[in-house]
């Protein structure tokens, strides 16, 4: 017993009496100081929202346009916002990196990460940034009565050249997990 207090005891003198003190305080601060990591889809919901609906994986926004296209079953108007993320989950445009906007009851809006000159956009990400991969989220206060669909379209041509479906998870769920 008393072997182990006089090695651990001399572990600690070394430590104290070394560059390797200096060099683990600044470690110490360092990790301190250091800002939040974001985590993107599994970043806190902003207010008003309280909860994630879809998950989007494969935002583009790089010569293609994004549209997550959202209609509401329900009888009241709904409150609904995507939330785009860059590549690395930090919010498309430095801020919030959100959109939204109030689906008419029975009514159909589309989000989109840029203009198209086929189909009206009416909430356009934030900030305009160009995207090569990203992911976005669906966010309300509700998951019910909810009904979203995302697809890649070309923005420059009507009828588009290209159209492609994106998957979407319910939540941060994908089928399989």
């Amino acid at each position: 017993m008393h072997a182990r207090t006089h090695a651990r005891t001399h572990a600690l003198d070394l430590i104290e009496n070394t560059p390797l003190k200096s060099l683990l305080f600044v470690v110490v601060v360092l990790l301190l100081l250091a800002p939040a990591a974001h985590a993107g889809l599994n970043d806190p919901i902003p207010s008003p929202f309280t909860k994630q609906v879809y998950s989007v994986p494969g935002i583009v926004s790089d010569g293609v346009a994004t549209v997550i296209s959202c209609s509401s079953a329900l009888s009241t108007p709904l409150n609904v916002g995507v939330q785009w993320f860059k590549k690395d989950g930090t919010p498309a445009d430095g801020a919030t990196g959100l959109s939204q906007f109030t689906i008419p009851a029975g009514g159909t809006v589309n989000f989109g990460s840029n203009g198209t000159v086929w189909l009206p956009i009416d909430a356009v990400m934030p900030g305009g940034a160009t995207l090569k991969n990203g992911a976005a989220r669906v966010l309300s206060t509700t998951t019910k009565s909810l009904l979203c669909n995302a697809f890649l379209v070309d923005p420059n041509n009507d009828p588009p050249k290209l159209l492609m479906h994106l998957p979407m998870m319910r939540g941060k769920a994908q089928k399989g997990d």
